[in-house]
């Protein structure tokens, strides 16, 4: 057997070894909350409960088991940041808030700001991408109670109530960002260039896809040109694939803005279906989604004229239609299929500090067709315990099995991957070696004895 080394670069955290580049399949379950029937935060504590986001309008009343006035409340945690950029935070309060990130206060005020719909804006501080400290401080006197946070930054993140998928109760320190949550990389973009104005209207889409790249996000406006060579400027068809990151159960407006057809489907549920000729006209349809990954699909096609193509959103904490931004959009990263099985529950903690040390073993990493290749891994952590694991051969099949054997039968060049959950739901994945496998010589015709013999080798 020969063994295939997962990953050389390896650092040390707390005299504990964590391997780099290991995609952690969690979701935030909010911040630790304490309530106090004082405004100074002291003991003892009326409530402790997790709440999943920091938005809520108590009206004259308080939260349950704790007094209508007078009253403080602490929240502590984390908060995953999806990319490295300027963020700036917004707050609305009734009446102290105080807001610290990494030990620096971003905001402290004892005055309210008018209304729950009334914000105030922090500076704008830049944050990496990774784990972060937060803390807010509340206290209400008397009268009307309410606090609420939202978040943007400069890049792709517009202004929303920041969603639970990003807050988590433990304090994780930023050291181990490495061990990170799989932030979105957009849509599989597919087109195909047609013929005429009637191969444009066929429906389903199908034939040679001509270009195939990601896209971040879908807020496309060509104008008479193309999307990108070799696609032609009118008459083509266009499709986008992957999942959506829902960050909060409730009901979600969806909303396409196109020149010239479309048809929208979520979870295979077809939403929204114009595939007609028309100006750029736009439509929407509701829908209610739990949090997590949802499958999503957007087709399109562009007739003559001009160009455009756009996918919104409004939901929960998103009270006005924005595009979707790349951080909740996932192409699938080669584990279509698997990513719902394997995303942890969303009142999971966030992944311990101690990652797995996997080597990967294989009987071979290349061969003639039809090549079978053994497949096992060993883990080096004695003291973490490995749940369930499932293998992608890379050839769109897979194995739950702990040792398996897999036969491939055309020549190509294979990723493989091994999925992993741990006995505390800690989920993700490492890459595996590549198999290349080569042309049988049953394919070729040798002219002597010789050079069917070499071609063996």
């Amino acid at each position: 057997m020969r063994p295939f080394k997962l990953l050389s670069r390896l650092i040390a955290v707390f005299g504990v070894v964590m391997m780099f580049a290991v995609t952690v399949w969690s979701s935030g379950n909010g911040l630790s909350a304490t309530y106090y029937n004082n405004t100074f935060w002291s003991a003892p504590i009326a409530v402790a409960k997790t709440d999943t986001t920091i938005d809520v309008d108590w009206g004259f009343g308080g939260p349950i088991g704790v007094n209508s006035d007078n009253f403080s409340a602490l929240w502590t945690g984390s908060i995953y940041i999806p990319e490295t950029a300027g963020y700036t935070f917004s707050l609305a309060h009734d009446d102290y808030m105080k807001l610290t990130i990494d030990g620096a206060s971003l905001y402290e005020s004892e005055s309210w700001t008018g209304g729950a719909s009334e914000f105030r804006d922090t500076s704008t501080v830049t944050l990496t991408k990774g784990f972060h400290t937060i803390e807010i401080k509340f206290k209400e006197y008397t009268g009307g109670a309410y606090i609420r946070l939202m978040w943007r930054n400069d890049a792709s993140l517009p202004q929303a109530i920041i969603p639970q998928t990003y807050l988590y109760t433990t304090m994780v320190p930023i050291s181990v960002s490495n061990a990170t949550i799989l932030t979105g990389d957009g849509l599989l973009g597919q087109y195909y260039n047609k013929a005429n104005s009637a191969d444009c209207k066929n429906y389903p889409i199908s034939g040679t896809v001509n270009l195939s790249r990601t896209d971040s996000i879908i807020n496309f406006d060509w104008g008479t040109g193309n999307p990108a060579d070799p696609i032609n400027n009118d008459y083509f068809q266009a499709k986008w694939t992957g999942y959506v990151n829902i960050p909060t159960t409730g009901d979600w407006t969806f909303y396409t803005s196109v020149d010239d057809g479309v048809k929208l489907y979520i979870d295979g549920a077809l939403l929204i279906d114009k595939w007609i000729v028309q100006p750029e006209t736009k439509y929407n349809n509701t829908v209610k989604l739990s949090a997590g990954f949802h499958t999503i699909q957007m087709d399109y096609y562009e007739n003559t004229g001009f160009t455009a193509a756009r996918l919104y959103w409004s939901g929960p904490g998103i009270s006005t239609q924005t595009i979707i931004p790349q951080m909740y959009l996932y192409t699938g990263n080669g584990l279509v299929g698997h990513i719902q099985e394997y995303k942890a529950p969303i009142t999971h903690q966030v992944a311990p500090q101690v990652l797995p040390d996997i080597e990967i073993v294989t009987s071979k990493s290349s061969g003639k067709a039809p090549l079978a290749v053994d497949f096992s891994y060993i883990n080096k952590s004695l003291d973490i315990k490995i749940k369930k694991v499932k293998w992608l051969f890379g050839d769109g099949t897979f194995s739950d099995k702990l040792q398996v054997r897999h036969i491939y039968s055309k020549p190509e060049s294979y990723q493989t991957k091994l999925l992993y959950m741990l006995t505390n739901n800690f989920t993700g994945f490492v890459e595996g070696p590549e198999i290349v496998v080569s042309e049988s010589f049953h394919s070729h015709k040798h002219e002597t004895k010789e050079e069917f013999e070499e071609f063996k080798k």
